[in-house]
């Protein structure tokens, strides 16, 4: 099952009307989306090839062969376009379409008329047809949600921002694209390629901040997400002996996530005991498990990803790092207890770095309190002392003070947490002590 089979067809529509919305905004007629998360968003499909061209009148899911099946499976509201000769190409090709369209329909008052393009169309997930080969006009192909056209829109209407340019006009479409997830090589091949039909406009908004509220549907897949990680985490530990080694945990937890059900560990499964713990983003050794053992792990589940990180004694624990344990508890209580609606994302990790530094280790806690998670593991809001976010109800954040210690070793405890209305509500549920029979 994917995301796009778990969401209601209508978040979909409501997700590309907020695209289309931050497209006016900018005075652009529509949207050029490249980053993947970002076009699994929008339209629900989940392959590694894809770029979704995103119009007031129609959405276009540009892809290849290899997702010609499952783009009829997943996509939701845009027509999927198979290319064989390059994105440049295709996307040409789409607009030209559009163009002539537009030209037609101005000389004749609406004829309705068609006109092909040559690359292939495959149904959406309406069932209704793409038209086999050619590119049909915006929207064809199905009622409001299902086919190209957005629900809610009528398929003459400009966008929300009153650009209404391109094929109404006759003048090139004005696309935004978004320059983080865009290589600039690629942006010139574009703006070579489709000279004449659109301009490229890099977006000084981007859509993350679109997708940062989760709605209750990304919710209830996290949760579920959640549940997984956990029970992954648990079954992992009870077989724990004095042999363990770090390669050995790590690789039983993503065992144990896939078999209860994740489609793959959320990254590379942290695992570091010992002196190794004072390695914040440290790979798992076949060094055998002892001191305190820092876990970071977390599962993808229908696209929406986990994270949380345990620190566990696994034998004698120094006295300095059960200290730093208890210290990152209070902190990460401290945070949790400033973050609601309106607070800016820095103050919520000052509320935790102020008493990491009062107590001394202020150098020992070098990294930002937190991120937003959901389809990336690292999204927006940004929880750090440079973060510029505020925080909005519905946002899915960690919290992840730690303390390490060179030579020593390191602790660090991340829970997940979304913000209501009345503050913030845990999602993630273990115990949080060092003792590993706490959590069986």
């Amino acid at each position: 099952m994917t995301a796009a089979a778990s969401m209601p067809r209508g978040e979909y529509g409501r997700r590309r009307r907020g695209a289309l919305a931050l497209a006016g905004s900018h005075g652009l007629d529509g949207l050029l989306v490249t980053h993947l998360p970002d076009v699994r968003y929008l339209c629900g499909f989940s392959g590694s090839s894809g770029m979704l061209l995103l119009l007031p009148d129609g959405a276009y899911l540009i892809t290849d062969f290899r997702y010609r099946e499952q783009s009829r499976l997943e996509v939701v509201g845009a027509r999927a376009v198979m290319q064989d000769a390059g994105f440049e190409k295709a996307l040409g090709e789409i607009l030209e379409s559009r163009a002539q369209k537009g030209a037609r329909e101005r000389k004749r008052r609406g004829s309705g008329a068609r006109s092909g393009s040559g690359v292939e169309e495959s149904e959406d997930r309406s069932g209704k047809s793409g038209g086999g080969k050619g590119v049909g006009g915006p929207g064809g192909g199905g009622g409001p949600g299902d086919g190209g056209h957005l629900e809610g829109e009528k398929r003459s209407s400009p966008d929300p921002g009153g650009g209404g340019g391109g094929a109404e006009t006759g003048a090139p479409v004005a696309l935004g694209f978004d320059p983080e997830h865009l290589p600039y090589a690629e942006v010139v091949r574009l703006r070579r390629a489709l000279r004449g039909t659109a301009r490229m406009v890099p977006l000084k908004g981007s859509l993350a901040a679109l997708r940062a509220p989760k709605s209750y549907s990304e919710l209830a897949l996290i949760r579920r997400g959640i549940s997984i990680a956990q029970r992954a985490f648990r079954e992992a530990l009870r077989g724990i002996d004095g042999r363990t080694s770090e390669t050995a945990l790590s690789a039983a937890i993503d065992a144990a996530g896939r078999r209860l059900g994740a489609e793959a560990p959320s990254f590379e499964t942290i695992v570091a005991s010992g002196k190794r713990g004072a390695l914040v983003h440290a790979r798992p050794s076949r060094s055998r498990l002892s001191g305190a053992a820092v876990v970071d792990w977390g599962v993808v589940y229908e696209g929406y990803r986990t994270d949380c990180t345990r620190t566990l004694a696994v034998g004698r624990v120094p006295t300095e790092l059960r200290r730093a344990h208890a210290l990152v508890l209070e902190a990460q209580e401290r945070a949790l207890e400033a973050a609601r609606p309106g607070v800016r994302a820095r103050e919520v990790d000052g509320a935790a770095r102020e008493l990491i530094e009062k107590a001394g280790y202020g150098e020992a806690f070098g990294h930002g309190l937190g991120h937003g998670v959901g389809l990336e593991v690292h999204e927006r809001p940004h929880v750090g002392a440079a973060s510029r976010d505020v925080l909005e109800e519905g946002m899915v954040f960690t919290v992840e003070p730690g303390i390490y210690l060179p030579g020593v070793g390191g602790v660090r405890v991340e829970d997940m947490a979304v913000v209501t209305r009345d503050g913030a509500e845990l999602l993630t549920t273990l115990p949080r002590t060092l003792d590993i029979s706490d959590y069986f």
